[in-house]
């Protein structure tokens, strides 16, 4: 598995921005030059979240309860709507989770997350000393059948589904020592990517070459993280459904939101 680190050092060898050490091969940068290379690829990691990288996420209550203090209408609790407790806790991919929790809670993913969904989290109470489960019903979770920690551990955590390795696994700043978030296919595009970023600072310019490999591996990457589009549906409101239909990958996100 390829480190952040490397991947860096690849970036500065792709414009030959720096030599080779001729004993190990591996390219020699300073700890400055390390560090602005990292700083570019996890901007980079970021940015391909919900653009070429699957789809924004849609906000997902967890209870889905009226947020007013008195009792208004509110579009994901229409009037004199029940639920029953096996109608929310199944949360379909590429949404974020947002907990206002009264008692511990287990919320289980999606039974066939496609390659590239995600699930973020965000907490209405993050002093809140109850525990959200994530089980991954099927999958891993940060390489765990289930994870558990407080709402306000988990706010601004965003989980990445890895169909090569059958895992929701954690999207996070890379240190130098991380490995990267994506198969080793895709090595080559996070350093070319990197060095585009370098290249004016350095008053480099970028070559046929470098543009022809980043633009083949993006289209590889949008091809192989692209989420199935829902199907229009005349359901008032997609939160109702039944636990089954969530888990179905034609789940329409869309549902009653516009």
């Amino acid at each position: 598995m390829t480190t952040a680190s490397e991947i860096v050092k690849e970036a500065y060898r792709e414009g030959n921005l720096v030599p080779l050490d001729a004993t190990t091969g591996i390219p020699v940068t300073t700890a400055g030059q390390d560090t602005e290379g990292l700083t570019l690829l996890n901007r980079f990691i970021s940015s391909l979240l919900g653009f070429e990288l699957g789809e924004f996420a849609l906000d997902w209550p967890v209870p889905p309860a009226q947020t007013s203090p008195i009792p208004a209408r509110y579009p994901i609790l229409p009037k004199g709507t029940q639920l029953s407790s096996d109608q929310w806790p199944y949360p379909p991919a590429n949404v974020q989770v947002i907990t206002s929790l009264a008692a511990d809670v287990t919320i289980y993913l999606t039974q066939d997350p496609e390659d590239g969904a995600r699930v973020g989290f965000s907490a209405l109470d993050p002093a809140s000393v109850f525990n959200l489960t994530i089980d991954g019903n099927g999958r891993l979770v940060k390489g765990a059948l289930t994870t558990t920690d407080t709402p306000g551990n988990l706010s601004g955590q965003i989980l990445f589904y890895r169909a090569d390795l059958s895992d929701w696994q954690l999207v996070s700043t890379l240190t130098g020592t991380d490995v990267s978030p994506f198969p080793a296919l895709y090595d080559d595009l996070l350093s070319v990517a990197t060095f585009i970023r370098l290249a004016p600072r350095y008053g480099r310019s970028v070559s046929a070459e470098t543009t022809a490999t980043f633009n083949r591996l993006m289209k590889r990457l949008k091809s192989q993280y692209r989420q199935s589009m829902p199907e229009p549906s005349s359901d008032p409101n997609g939160f109702f459904l039944p636990a089954s239909d969530m888990n179905r990958r034609g789940f329409n996100f869309g549902d009653g939101l516009g």
